[in-house]
């Protein structure tokens, strides 16, 4: 097994150097290890496990490929779960065709108090899940044609090749507007949130419809800056619409759930996003042969009526109704004159008779000796009348000169009228007024005299 002297370098070959590293690994001994349960797929049909061990403290992305032989599994005692914390010991592997390094594990056992990347993310799901922001009512409509798209992902990614490519192929007329943003790392959450806040932010300057995050796929710990909740936070508060495609069909985050779309991948949310421009045009096009389809039997069902409108009124021109009219016209006036004159003949015939009758009987003259004694005995009447009110205003008269004020007068009494009126006592008469005795043939003026 060849080794590399420090005092003279050795060029190896690839195979040779892959021989010297798995050298060393094996050399460093055994080792123990504790991890999380990642990429975990249950029991292989052979028994053994294949699975992933990453670093369960926050902001660590570490990984190691691990694997448990059927042996080794028998022994362990229990079935490990996605997100468990696990103590693991074993020897490392090196696989050359592959150049991966594994470790082979020995022995496992469960970890107490481990903070799982699993259990970190139901935890926020679940709170995010109480707060609404997964609620189907939130999400927004994409719009049907959007002018502008921002995407967001990182420069020079396949996500973002396939996303240019099918946005050429299916609608050239958008415009893509590229934003750079770390899609991994510890630093990768808050620039993404702030990307996203920028963009909002200048939406209405730039005419930005919609906003499309997305990147390849990868590991949980890779993908892991799409469950951070700034990024979430960011994403709910985005008045525009937002379309999530990270990693692939299996992989799932937090952003895709609190995004007004999810796709599966990047090709598809640029497709759920952009109208396919054949399609358009083949709709176009059908839609353009049903209008002028209908245009054609439109124009064919009026020209049928307008035949039919023409031979009815050839068939019912106005001069041949003109000619019936006439006719009947003549006809009603022949019949009008015909009953006027029957109807006069009948009215002089009827005067006639009454005429008649009224000679006979002499009405006027029963009618002036039934009325001439009348004036004489409307004249005995008023005479009658007049007497008998002539006799009542003397009785009248009489009762008014026995009541008035002046027969007292004329037995020497007087009456006093003082400036406030009659005076019925001497209380009301001061020493400055002037008096007025009213006499049965005259006034009088006096002042009165203090006793």
């Amino acid at each position: 097994m060849p080794f590399v002297d420090d005092a003279k370098p050795k060029t190896l070959e690839v195979e040779d150097a892959c021989a010297d590293v798995k050298s060393h690994l094996k050399g460093r001994g055994p080792i123990t290890v504790r991890g999380e349960m990642t990429n975990w797929r249950g029991p292989h049909t052979s028994g053994h496990w294949y699975f992933a061990l990453s670093d369960p403290r926050p902001g660590k992305k570490a990984v190691v490929d691990a694997k448990a032989w059927r042996s080794t599994a028998a022994r362990i005692g229990f079935v490990p779960e996605p997100g468990d914390v696990v103590i693991v010991s074993g020897m490392w592997d090196f696989y050359a065709p592959t150049g991966r390094a594994s470790l082979i594990v020995d022995r496992m056992k469960r970890a107490d108090g481990g903070d799982s990347l699993l259990l970190r993310l139901a935890q926020l799901r679940d709170h995010l899940q109480k707060e609404g922001l997964f609620e189907a009512d939130r999400k927004q409509d994409l719009p049907f044609f959007p002018r502008r798209i921002a995407v967001l992902t990182a420069e020079g990614s396949a996500a973002l090749t396939d996303v240019k490519r099918t946005a050429a192929l299916r609608c050239p007329a958008t415009e893509l507007l590229l934003q750079h943003i770390p899609v991994q790392g510890d630093d990768a959450a808050p620039r993404i949130a702030e990307a996203i806040r920028s963009v909002d932010a200048a939406a209405k300057t730039h005419g930005i419809e919609a906003i499309l995050v997305t990147r390849g796929g990868g590991s949980m710990e890779d993908l892991w800056c799409f469950n951070e909740e700034a990024v979430l936070r960011a994403v709910a508060d985005c008045a525009l619409p937002v379309v999530s495609a990270i990693g692939h069909e299996r992989d799932e985050t937090l952003i895709d759930l609190v995004a007004d779309v999810r796709a599966s991948t990047p090709t598809q949310a640029i497709m759920k996003l952009l109208p396919d421009r054949e399609e358009e045009l083949e709709m176009l096009a059908e839609r353009s042969d049903r209008f002028k389809s209908l245009a054609r039997r439109a124009v064919e069902s009026r020209r049928l009526v307008l035949q039919r409108l023409a031979r009815t009124a050839a068939a019912n021109h106005p001069k041949r109704a003109l000619v019936v009219q006439s006719e009947k016209m003549a006809q009603w006036e022949t019949r009008l004159r015909q009953q006027a004159e029957a109807a006069i003949f009948q009215r002089r015939g009827r005067l006639e008779t009454v005429f008649t009758r009224l000679r006979h009987a002499r009405p006027l003259e029963k009618v002036q000796s039934r009325f001439a004694p009348l004036p004489l005995r409307m004249h005995r009447a008023v005479l009658v009348a007049q007497e008998r009110r002539q006799k009542q205003w003397s009785g009248l008269k009489d009762q008014l000169r026995v009541l008035s004020h002046r027969r007292t007068l004329e037995r020497g009494f007087a009456l006093v009228h003082g400036s406030d009126g009659l005076v019925r006592n001497p209380s009301q008469i001061k020493p400055s007024d002037r008096l007025r005795l009213e006499l049965a043939e005259g006034d009088l003026t006096v002042r009165p005299e203090v006793d």
